[in-house]
């Protein structure tokens, strides 16, 4: 029996202001590495952030995508949330970050899909 344990990707903000689909494709490498990893939650500290990836069997990634939003807001979010839910993406997390020209939020969004391959 394997034992199963989170994995921890660990950002700096400026990573995602300069390149979040940067940050997208070293999360997608990291998962796709292993049958099954999924991002779980993304949580925020001051302007360190880390990405919890956790096992999920039976599911594979499909897509991971950081959604940019200036002024986010609860009605903003929740259309966003519902134009993405329609294509298939669930949330994540968000990330909020306040820099020298103002406010500016990423949420994470993943798109799975079940399994095709049985992994032992």
């Amino acid at each position: 029996m394997a034992i199963l344990s989170d994995q921890y990707l660990l950002f700096h903000e400026n990573d995602l202001l300069l390149d979040a689909s940067a940050v997208a494709a070293a999360i997608l490498s990291r998962c796709r590495q292993k049958p099954g990893l999924l991002p779980a939650a993304v949580c925020q500290a001051q302007d360190e952030l880390v990405v919890i990836l956790t096992q999920r069997d039976g599911l594979e990634i499909e897509d991971l995508r950081w959604q940019e939003q200036e002024q986010l807001n609860m009605t903003t979010l929740l259309d966003i949330l519902h134009v993405r839910w329609q294509a298939a993406y669930e949330p994540v997390g968000s990330v909020n970050i306040n820099h020298e020209s103002g406010s500016v939020s990423f949420l994470l969004l993943l798109k799975t899909r079940t399994a095709t391959t049985s992994h032992a």
